[in-house]
C-alpha cells in the first residue's frame, strides 16, 4: 500500500533565487527543472497580490504543490499520497515557525545564509526521507541544539 511522501521542500527568494532545496526522492535533472518550474507557477500568477502568510495550492501530476510566502521568502513544498495539499501546508507551517524560534526574528534571506546550518538541521528534524519526523516546536529546537 502506497502513503506517499513529500518529495521535495524548496525556500527560494522573491525573484526566484534558490536558498535551500531537498528532493527525497530520485528525480532526473530534467524532472527536478520540471518541479521547479512548477513550484514557480504556482505564485507566479499572484505575485502583484502577494501577502505574509498567503498560500497558494496547485497540482503537479499527481502530487500537491503548496507554497507560501513569508517577507522575501517563498516556502514551497511537493507530495503525494496522504500528503496533500492540508498537510504540505502544516508542513511549511512547522518549518516557518521553527525558523522564526531559532532565529529569534522573522527569518529573511540574508539571515537564512548567515544560518544556513541551522535551516538544513531545522529541515532534517521536520522531515526525515520524506516523511514528517518532528512537529513539536521544542522537539525541533532540542534536537538542533543536539546536533550542533
Amino acid at each position: 500500500m502506497e502513503f506517499g511522501r513529500i518529495q521535495s521542500v524548496l525556500v527560494a527568494t522573491s525573484i526566484g533565487d534558490v536558498v535551500y532545496e531537498r528532493f527525497y526522492d530520485k528525480f532526473s535533472d530534467l524532472e527536478k527543472a520540471d518541479i521547479r518550474a512548477a513550484f514557480y507557477s504556482t505564485t507566479e500568477p499572484y505575485l502583484q497580490y502577494l501577502t505574509d502568510g498567503a498560500e497558494y495550492a496547485a497540482r503537479f501530476k499527481s502530487a500537491a504543490v503548496v507554497a507560501r510566502t513569508e517577507g522575501d521568502l517563498f516556502f514551497y513544498a511537493l507530495g503525494s499520497g496522504e500528503y496533500d495539499e492540508l498537510s504540505l501546508s502544516e508542513v511549511i507551517d512547522v518549518i516557518f515557525q521553527s525558523l522564526r524560534d531559532v532565529l529569534k526574528r522573522q527569518p529573511s534571506e540574508g539571515l537564512l545564509w548567515d544560518n544556513y546550518g541551522k535551516l538544513c538541521l531545522l529541515i532534517d528534524e521536520i522531515v526525515n526521507e520524506g516523511v514528517i519526523d518532528a512537529t513539536d516546536r521544542e522537539a525541533i529546537q532540542r534536537g538542533i541544539r543536539l546536533k550542533e
